[in-house]
């Protein structure tokens, strides 16, 4: 990156167990926190069921 500071959004999806504790199901890094990366984000991991 030739030195540069980029911002970068930190993607986390949960879920809660039948326990009630919490679980990370998915971590991702993308360029920008917007709907299109949100939506590649969940069909990513949806398509891990």
């Amino acid at each position: 990156m030739n030195g540069r500071i980029r911002s970068r959004g930190i993607f986390i999806g949960y879920g809660v167990n039948t326990d009630g504790n919490r679980e990370i199901l998915g971590l991702a890094v993308g360029d920008t926190e917007s709907k299109a990366s949100w939506d590649t984000f969940f069909s990513k991991h949806k398509a891990v069921d």
